[in-house]
């Protein structure tokens, strides 16, 4: 499987997925801190619920872009409508 390199959207949101997920399964005591989650799986979770919602994020804005990519409108081309 080839390894796909991340874009940077992608890796803010992950960033930001984990910060929260650490802050919800952490628990600070007068005798430690400890976690219900280990933070390796966390941080996988979080890159995969990244990849996912820029996956859609992306198939939604296709639809704004523009269709005709390398369009090339030339003189002769407004010529030929006057015609």
């Amino acid at each position: 499987m080839d390894a796909e390199i991340l874009k940077p959207q992608v890796i803010q949101l992950a960033a930001g997925i984990y910060t929260r997920l650490v802050g919800d399964n952490t628990r600070v005591t007068d005798k430690g801190v400890s976690m219900t989650a280990d933070a390796a799986n966390l941080a996988r979770l979080s890159f995969k619920l990244a990849a996912v919602f820029q996956g859609v994020e992306d198939a939604l804005n296709a639809d704004a872009l523009p269709k005709n990519v390398g369009y090339k409108l030339d003189g002769a081309d407004i010529a030929s409508w006057t015609k």
